[in-house]
């Protein structure tokens, strides 16, 4: 049986070149993410031509994920010998504004410094670096390491409980979009999402510039954001459990059941649920991961997650390939056990249209049967439906068009195929003949083969055994 959960793998300076990314695909990658708060369109362009040559040589769609910076602000450039400033825990550091700075944290926007005033608390990153501000003049600001560590340039930083007022789709973020559309993207990272009306801006926008069919997936980061999860899930394609800014947010402590009731809601309508943030944090320098790291990843499986991402340890890790290949062999272990939990998973999910009752119905057959589910789609949809049932066996979804391969390939259980096809009927025979040239489906195996034809809400079902 194929692995279903999917693997996200974040590209970076450890995966730079074709044939570090090649192994990533040979290990089990389906995806990849660019982070657009790092590097410059000509470096992202070099990576959109590494996977597109990559897809090219496979035969099959590979999803390439933008994620965008979003109203957050970063530091500029420490522009020292090290490249970094070394915190110690009651030392006194100078935060100042500017785009870049030798022994001051720079931070390149008026607007945090008006808000910030004394007794305050800066968080840098994650959470690693936490400093108190005990002094505050126009551009400039004197606080305490709290929590010491280590602070390089692009750092996120934040004043915990301020806003600090910003657009939520800044100039920035306009023009990464504009790449991610011409670059032909499959989804888009939306951070610091807050309420389901900042997921109708970006859509707003990318219906103004021909980015219409890129999917929209919500980085639950904020205490807003999990107040609103419900709203957020319905109008996104899906959410990021992003336990990094999570953790800053709430008590680490929190975080399992916060993580539980995201995937949840995620699982309830039907859209994807993305697992991020540490999953493999012991491999950035370590080719084997603890313990602890692979029993968070199996649990992750065991409660719905439909895809994992990986940050760190692709981007800048010292073994990118082997945090791949250990992701795939806990979540294929993981899926071992997977079965007893998909029977409470399904029945969580709503389906309350004709054609979502149609793919329930479909799922609920094939898992009797147990057989396997042949789709031909232009436009992914009714895979997208049939995988959010979860059935017990691959569903194998043709479709003539690139963009489409693509995009269903992150779906969780979803094996795409790229044919060619003239209609519905031709193209369910083509991707039927591949699977049984493949010997992906073999002698005395049950299949349903189905398909949607939109204009006339018109349903094709066919049941039968391979002779």
């Amino acid at each position: 049986m194929e692995r279903r959960t999917k693997i996200l793998a974040t590209l970076g300076p450890s995966t730079s070149d074709v044939r570090m990314i090649k192994k990533l695909v040979k290990e089990g990658a389906d995806a990849f993410r660019i982070n657009f708060s790092h590097g410059n369109e000509n470096q992202w362009s070099e990576f959109v031509k590494f996977v597109r040559e990559i897809e090219g040589e496979t035969g099959r769609g590979i999803p390439l994920v933008g994620d965008l910076q979003g109203p957050n602000v970063r530091l500029g450039r420490i522009v020292n010998e090290t490249g970094a400033i070394d915190l110690r825990r009651g030392g006194k550091v100078v935060v100042e504004y500017g785009a870049e700075s030798e022994d001051a944290l720079p931070v390149p926007l008026k607007a945090f410094f008006e808000v910030l005033e004394k007794g305050d608390v800066i968080v840098i990153g994650d959470g690693q670096v936490v400093l108190e501000v005990e002094e505050v003049d126009m551009d400039r600001a004197i606080a305490k390491v709290v929590v010491p560590g280590k602070v390089s340039s692009r750092k996120s930083v934040y004043v915990k409980d301020k806003q600090i007022p910003m657009p939520f789709i800044t100039e920035k973020d306009r023009n990464d979009l504009i790449f991610a559309v011409k670059n032909s993207f499959s989804y888009i990272l939306l951070s610091f999402v807050e309420s389901p009306s900042h997921i109708e801006k970006a859509r707003e926008f990318l219906k103004s510039i021909g980015g219409d069919e890129l999917g929209l997936i919500a980085k639950i980061e904020t205490a807003n954001a999990v107040s609103n999860i419900e709203g957020i899930v319905k109008a996104s394609d899906g959410v990021v459990v992003a336990r990094g800014d999570l953790g800053t947010h709430f008590p680490l402590e929190k975080l399992p059941s916060i993580q539980r009731r995201i995937i949840r809601t995620a699982r309830i309508k039907g859209k994807i649920g993305v697992l991020a943030t540490q999953l493999l944090s012991s491999m950035l320098e370590s080719p084997v991961p603890s313990r602890s790291d692979v029993v968070d990843i199996y649990n992750g499986v065991l409660q719905g997650a439909d895809v994992m991402m990986l940050t760190n340890e692709t981007a800048v890790g010292r073994y990118p390939a082997e945090a791949v290949s250990w992701l795939r062999r806990v979540i294929v272990e993981a899926e071992k056990e997977l079965q007893e939990h998909l029977e409470s998973q399904r029945e969580a999910v709503e389906a309350n249209t004709t054609t979502e009752k149609f793919a329930k119905g479909i799922v609920e057959m094939a898992n009797n049967l147990s057989a396997h589910i042949i789709v031909y789609t232009k436009s992914g949809k009714t895979v997208s439906l049939l995988s959010r049932f979860r059935p017990s066996r691959t569903i194998y979804a043709g479709t003539s068009s690139i963009n489409v391969a693509r995009k269903i390939r992150m779906l969780w259980g979803v094996h795409s195929l790229l044919i060619k096809a003239k209609d519905y009927a031709d193209g369910i025979d083509e991707t039927r003949n591949i699977l049984l040239r493949d010997n992906l489906i073999g002698y005395g195996e049950t299949v349903i083969e189905t398909y949607r034809i939109s204009t006339g809400e018109s349903h094709h079902l066919k049941i039968y055994q391979v002779r």
